[in-house]
């Protein structure tokens, strides 16, 4: 038989004891400096990565060729993103022998930039001898959020506390919250990184300017299937009346009163749309009163002219639902030529009324 009788004692002394390791206040605060320090450090190389990307690719290029620019221009085109890739300066110089440069920028800056980038057009050069005026039927019902905008731009966005025109009213708080959010990009411009490493990560030239030397946006090509695709879901997404708002009414009458004063002349539009698009019976109803708007405007003005015509195009001719492509910002563009400078007769705004009947 086995004996069992163990001493205990010793099979205790045997075993380790385990013990938990201590970190001293010391070292946590070394570590917490070094995460800060780390932090920061990044955050500055951010910062200083969007701004030249965004003066290449981002909110900030409109503004950043115009202070770019040395000479003045005959032609100047404001507008959205859809006036930024469908109106080409080149096309109108061949055709006019007027020079000119597009300063478009994204639609969430509504009829804002517009203003703040002619009156500082106006300050450098003077007055251009035409200005081109394009946005999308959405534009005019969109709220502008200041702090978002001017938080989420590396460009220096002093000018909208002395513009003449349309200042903005900010808080001392909102102005904080814009200086926040311009100095940690890291946190507040997350969306926009994750976009930059999508496109590191598909091979795009992040050197590589997205607009030509005189400012027209210039995009990959989109599959024609693709297009049809995002424009049936654009016409699907047609609701209401896209009317012009009380503040963007208050910001274009200052751009007007701006175009009056220096009496340039001024040619408005809706650009266009998608073939789709405009054949949902409820996309004309839904944009008259933008219509009306415009027409009232041109009566209003000696040196505005509006054309209530939206011309249409197809999927091999656009990016989406109201993006155009080279091929069809070429078409676009000439026939603006031909409405501004040729014999084009637009048709008037009872006639486009005549559809709705």
């Amino acid at each position: 038989m086995l004996n069992h009788n163990i001493d205990s004692s010793v099979a205790y002394r045997s075993l380790s004891t385990e013990t938990t390791p201590t970190i001293s206040k010391a070292t946590l605060f070394k570590l917490f400096a070094l995460a800060g320090v780390l932090f920061i450090a990044f955050n500055i190389l951010i910062y200083f990565f969007f701004g030249f990307y965004d003066n290449h690719n981002g909110e900030s290029n409109g503004w950043h060729s115009l202070e770019q620019l040395t000479e003045p221009v005959d032609v100047i085109i404001l507008g959205d993103s859809v006036a930024a890739s469908g109106i080409s300066p080149d096309i109108i110089e061949a055709y006019t022998g007027l020079t000119a440069h597009n300063f478009g920028l994204n639609a969430w800056w509504v009829y804002f930039n517009d203003v703040w980038l002619l009156e500082r057009y106006i300050e450098k050069f003077g007055p251009p001898k035409v200005v081109i005026w394009g946005h999308n039927y959405e534009v005019a019902n969109r709220q502008f959020n200041p702090v978002q905008q001017l938080g989420t731009t590396s460009y220096p966005y002093g000018f909208t506390w002395w513009s003449q025109y349309v200042e903005l009213d900010l808080t001392q708080q909102e102005k904080a919250t814009i200086i926040t959010r311009r100095l940690f990009p890291l946190y507040y411009r997350q969306n926009t990184l994750m976009t930059v490493l999508t496109d590191i990560s598909h091979g795009k030239n992040l050197l590589h300017n997205n607009r030509t030397d005189n400012g027209l946006s210039i995009h990959m090509h989109v599959a024609p299937d693709n297009v049809t695709q995002k424009a049936r879901n654009r016409a699907w997404s047609l609701y209401g009346l896209y009317m012009i708002n009380r503040e963007n009414q208050q910001v274009s009458d200052a751009f007007f009163e701006l175009i009056h004063q220096y009496d340039i002349p001024t040619y408005i539009f809706i650009t266009p749309v998608h073939r789709i698009v405009k054949k949902n019976d409820k996309f004309l109803p839904s944009i008259r009163i933008q219509l009306d708007y415009w027409h009232d405007v041109s009566l209003r003005y000696d040196n505005v002219r509006f054309n209530p015509e939206i011309p249409t195009f197809d999927s091999d001719q656009m990016r989406d639902g109201i993006h155009l492509n080279e091929e069809g910002a070429e078409i676009y563009t000439e026939y603006l030529i031909d409405w501004i400078w040729g014999n084009y007769v637009a048709p008037s705004i009872e006639e486009i009324y005549t559809d709705l009947e």
